[in-house]
């Protein structure tokens, strides 16, 4: 799954879903998929799942885009903190 990008509307679509996955076994792989910790059959058995699972896709573009707003968020804050220490030293 390379390029879990949708339009806001298809999104949406998928977020107003009410799927449930089919295989919780696979479903529970999720963590490692997420870390790519998974070994490459695994992943081959799991990515082949996300393609007819709309709730495990759901939930792994969702786990992605949280992951995204998690590095934005910190790397904001990281960029606040450094500005202080940069005005601190320049008095």
């Amino acid at each position: 799954m390379e390029d879990s990008k949708l339009k806001p509307e298809e999104m949406a679509f998928f977020m107003q879903s009410n799927a449930s996955c089919d295989n919780p076994q696979l479903g529970d792989l999720m963590g490692a998929y997420l870390c790519d910790a998974l070994p490459t059959d695994k992943r081959a058995a799991f990515e082949a799942h996300l393609e007819g699972c709309i709730a495990c896709w759901t939930d792994v573009a969702n786990w992605e885009n949280l992951g995204m707003a998690a590095k934005e968020q910190r790397r904001g804050q990281t960029g606040e903190v450094n500005q202080a220490k940069s005005f601190k030293a320049g008095r």
